[in-house]
Protein backbone atom coordinates (compact mmCIF):
# COMPACT_ATOMS: atom_id res chain seq x y z
CA UNK A 1 0.00 0.00 0.00
CA UNK A 2 1.49 3.40 -1.03
CA UNK A 3 1.70 6.35 2.30
CA UNK A 4 -1.25 7.93 0.76
CA UNK A 5 -3.81 5.05 1.04
CA UNK A 6 -2.63 3.99 4.17
CA UNK A 7 -3.36 8.34 5.71
CA UNK A 8 -6.55 8.10 3.95
CA UNK A 9 -7.62 4.38 5.61
CA UNK A 10 -6.29 5.78 8.91
CA UNK A 11 -8.38 9.25 8.49
CA UNK A 12 -11.40 7.01 7.72
CA UNK A 13 -10.94 4.65 10.53
CA UNK A 14 -11.07 7.74 12.86
CA UNK A 15 -13.96 9.03 11.33
CA UNK A 16 -16.01 5.72 11.60
CA UNK A 17 -15.20 5.17 14.97
CA UNK A 18 -16.08 9.16 15.69
CA UNK A 19 -19.58 8.01 14.77
CA UNK A 20 -19.46 4.98 16.63
CA UNK A 21 -19.17 6.85 19.57
CA UNK A 22 -21.53 9.71 19.06
CA UNK A 23 -25.02 8.54 20.59
CA UNK A 24 -27.23 11.79 18.67
CA UNK A 25 -25.73 9.82 15.23
CA UNK A 26 -26.38 6.01 16.48
CA UNK A 27 -29.86 7.01 17.43
CA UNK A 28 -29.92 8.85 13.67
CA UNK A 29 -28.66 5.82 12.66
CA UNK A 30 -31.59 3.32 14.37
CA UNK A 31 -34.03 5.60 13.42
CA UNK A 32 -33.31 6.06 9.69
CA UNK A 33 -32.62 1.99 9.66
CA UNK A 34 -36.42 1.77 11.11
CA UNK A 35 -37.82 3.99 9.05
CA UNK A 36 -36.31 1.88 5.59
CA UNK A 37 -37.43 -1.23 7.14
CA UNK A 38 -40.85 0.51 7.32
CA UNK A 39 -41.27 1.36 3.81
CA UNK A 40 -39.12 -1.84 2.24
CA UNK A 41 -40.02 -4.54 4.51
CA UNK A 42 -37.20 -7.29 3.88
CA UNK A 43 -38.85 -10.71 2.34
CA UNK A 44 -38.49 -12.77 5.06
CA UNK A 45 -40.92 -10.69 7.21
CA UNK A 46 -43.29 -10.40 3.31
CA UNK A 47 -43.84 -13.93 3.69
CA UNK A 48 -43.79 -14.66 7.35
CA UNK A 49 -46.99 -11.84 7.08
CA UNK A 50 -49.07 -13.91 4.81
CA UNK A 51 -51.21 -16.12 6.10
CA UNK A 52 -51.50 -19.49 4.12
CA UNK A 53 -54.23 -22.08 3.90
CA UNK A 54 -53.70 -24.88 6.39
CA UNK A 55 -53.57 -28.38 4.07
Amino acid sequence: MTAEREQRRARMRAEAEALRNDPEDVEASKDLAAEMELEHPSPVDVVRDVDLPVA
